[in-house]
């Protein structure tokens, strides 16, 4: 039973540290230059893949700008 506990802690206690987040630098957020097909029309469907995109980099600690080409 102690083997058990023991094993069991330090599973628990590697799975722990290995899955604590990366802490990024909070005061110095990096800056994405987000640039789609065409112009930055709402009508425009690439803004849409912009957009996206966007959302999936807010995970992350950044700043982004959302521009079409064309602009």
């Amino acid at each position: 039973m102690i083997r058990f506990a023991a094993c069991a802690f330090a599973l628990f206690l590697s799975c722990s540290l290995l899955s604590s987040p990366a802490r990024a630098d909070a005061s110095n957020p990096k800056t994405v230059l987000i640039l789609v097909d065409g112009n930055s029309d709402p009508k425009n469907y690439a803004l849409a893949d912009g957009r996206q995109l966007a959302s999936l980099l807010g995970h992350f600690n950044v700043r982004y700008t959302l521009k079409g080409v064309n602009d």
